[in-house]
């Protein structure tokens, strides 16, 4: 065996590892709740400059922190997606790995995972209901757009920032499931 398939074979073990995804999830959520906490002071000092007519300007710092919310529903939803494919991993609900191409992920692991493919495995996750479906939608919609400083159009951005709060509730709450069924 030369090393170009020593690496492959690590590669093959690595992505079948339930623990990978998850590891990946909590760096993910590391990342989410640091930008929050950032976002969430940068918009209570605003709002206090704002609301005690001080004169003082927002500065830019808190300007650029005060629109991070798209960044925050991204990280939200790349670490749900992470948890969610490493209990599927672990519960071999998918092949990880495509059966028909070796060394090749299967195509549901490597797609971003919208309300249609929590609603296909309700099996194990927690009722998916039509408010729960709504945050889905938002962290889909945020992780989709989120890598990008601008949306299509100004409709896009308030497609999945009108529930910010709720939102992330919704995130924290979802991990918090899915952390309990991989024990």
């Amino acid at each position: 065996m030369d090393v170009k398939d020593i690496l492959k074979n690590q590669w093959k073990e690595s992505v079948c590892n339930y623990d990978w995804w998850v590891s990946a999830g909590k760096r993910n959520f590391f990342i989410a709740e640091s930008l929050c906490e950032k976002y969430l002071t940068a918009n209570k000092n605003s709002e206090i400059k704002i609301n005690e007519f001080r004169g003082s300007e927002i500065t830019k710092d808190e300007q650029e922190w005060s629109l991070i919310h798209k960044e925050v529903l991204m990280f939200y939803g790349f670490a749900t997606e992470c948890y969610l494919k490493g209990l599927l991993a672990k519960e071999k609900t998918i092949d990880v790995l495509d059966d028909k191409k070796e060394f090749t992920l299967n195509e549901k692991f490597t797609r971003h995972i919208s309300p249609d493919f929590y609603k296909s495995y309700k099996n194990i996750f927690p009722k998916i209901d039509q408010g729960a479906e709504k945050h889905i939608k938002y962290l889909y919609r945020a992780v989709i757009s989120g890598k990008y400083p601008f949306e299509k159009t100004p409709e896009e951005k308030f497609a999945y920032t009108g529930d910010f709060d709720n939102t992330v509730l919704f995130a924290k709450s979802l991990i918090s499931s899915i952390e309990k069924l991989l024990q």
